[in-house]
């Protein structure tokens, strides 16, 4: 049997991609605190946030239904997470 997130996914990747809200309006404020508290500032929370979802949504497809989506998720924003990371190090030592 299919869970709820796994039949989305199906309808996500059949083009109906209205359908990822749920998954902003589900996870957005859990991702978004999380980052927050790593990265102080709330424009660079806004924006690691954000790549993650976009992330997230181009690999969609990669998702295979063998763990949680919030766990397959958390991959994700780590994977953005260290990208943001580095860029705001840079922009911080650098001053770019």
């Amino acid at each position: 049997m299919q869970s709820r997130e796994q039949e989305i996914i199906g309808r996500i990747l059949d083009g109906r991609t209205d359908e990822f809200g749920y998954f902003l309006e589900k996870y957005g404020d859990m991702v978004y605190a999380l980052v927050a508290g790593l990265v102080g500032s709330p424009e660079d929370a806004e924006e690691v946030a954000q790549d993650a979802f976009v992330r997230a949504y181009q690999r969609l497809g990669s998702f295979k239904g063998d763990a949680k989506f919030s766990t397959w998720l958390g991959t994700v924003f780590l994977c953005a997470l260290f990208f943001a990371l580095d860029r705001i190090l840079r922009r911080i030592f650098f001053k770019r």
